[in-house]
């Protein structure tokens, strides 16, 4: 979602697939100055090393607790803040939509 709070793109995969591949399936057309927040289930420190020497745009995952590549305090917060955005978001639409 924009940081206005508008949706960009969503994907729907069957619940047997992982989160990860939901993620590569999604056609991302992002500025090389776009930062992608993504939960706990996006981790893989691959696809984060391949973006960023890439130049393409920034992927930051939450952390799990065990996680090799913790985050700063600052950017744990952001992720929390911005999940918790996103989770409004799309509970306000889908709610609105079902009564409109």
């Amino acid at each position: 979602m924009t940081g206005n709070g508008c949706p960009v793109d969503i994907t729907f995969t069957p619940g047997s697939v992982a989160d990860l591949p939901g993620l590569r399936s999604l056609l991302l057309d992002l500025s090389d100055e776009a930062t992608l927040y993504a939960d706990k289930a996006y981790n893989d420190y691959v696809l984060e090393d391949l973006l960023s020497k890439i130049g393409a745009f920034e992927l930051i995952a939450a952390r799990k607790s065990n996680s090799k590549r913790p985050h700063p305090g600052h950017v744990r917060y952001l992720c929390q803040v911005i999940r918790k955005r996103v989770e409004t978001t799309f509970t306000s639409n889908f709610v609105s939509g079902l009564s409109g």
